[in-house]
């Protein structure tokens, strides 16, 4: 971002009547040493140029490159003149150009979706977890921890049913204790009824409820401190992730 802003390579303006902006997308790649470790990661912000039409958005698209005998034919009169050749790279090259054309692109949106993350253990160890961005854009912290519950109890019925089909699974299969740390969402899904207006989460609510009253699952309260999800959800310091990760019974892998 810093270098489109120092390019000026676009401001923001109101679309003017009768234009028709093209979408936008981040594309993010890393960039490799020799030695196949990541040297750093590189993002940019593209336009859909793709879904433009020949000849109604657009006309030409030549753009004038060096050809490669050019370059040849120059290193031979260097050696032969006995010249110096002198190297040079210009930083983000592409934003450089000045455009003839007006051409309008829709902002980036905005990430402002909650993730969900999850960790189920047995018998001391971790065994299933999950960090995922939310499809809904929840309105509250609670309407948020209720999505992630909803996930949650789904990974919950399935690991009840895969247990309940091995034979060498003696025990009964009892309950399956989920901890979260916000009363709000407790309280919610541990009432009979949901009184919000929004019917995405009211189809939430019912099926959490539905396996609280069979008692397929326990929602009960953690502190976001003893939460094992918490790195799964949110930007923690180094120190706390590994401190999470020993919990888990799991270790860094060593590079």
């Amino acid at each position: 971002m810093d270098s489109l802003k120092s390019n000026r390579t676009w401001h923001l303006v109101d679309l003017p009547p009768g234009c028709k902006a093209v979408g936008c997308k981040w594309v993010l790649r890393k960039k490799l040493k020799p030695d196949g470790s990541v040297d750093k990661y590189k993002a940019r912000l593209v336009a859909k140029g793709f879904r433009e039409r020949k000849n109604i958005d657009f006309f030409d698209t030549f753009f004038p490159i060096t050809r490669i005998t050019s370059i040849r034919v120059l290193i031979s009169i260097v050696a032969l003149k006995n010249f110096l050749i002198h190297q040079m790279d210009v930083k983000t090259a592409f934003l450089n150009g000045d455009l003839e054309e007006e051409i309008y692109m829709e902002q980036p949106e905005d990430d402002s979706k909650a993730t969900s993350g999850y960790i189920f253990n047995i018998v001391g160890g971790a065994i299933a977890w999950k960090s995922k961005k939310q499809t809904i854009l929840a309105q509250s912290m609670m309407e948020s921890e209720m999505i992630a519950l909803v996930a949650t109890n789904e990974e919950a019925s399935w690991l009840q049913s895969l247990l309940s089909e091995i034979s060498t699974w003696k025990r009964p299969i009892p309950s399956i204790l989920i901890y979260c740390n916000n009363t709000a969402a407790i309280a919610k899904v541990q009432n009979c009824y949901y009184n919000g207006k929004r019917r995405q989460i009211r189809r939430k609510h019912s099926t959490i409820r539905e396996l609280l009253t069979i008692g397929a699952v326990i929602v009960d309260y953690v502190r976001s401190d003893d939460n094992l999800a918490d790195p799964l959800t949110k930007r923690l310091a180094r120190e706390k992730v590994f401190k999470t990760l020993e919990r888990m019974r799991l270790k860094p892998i060593k590079t």
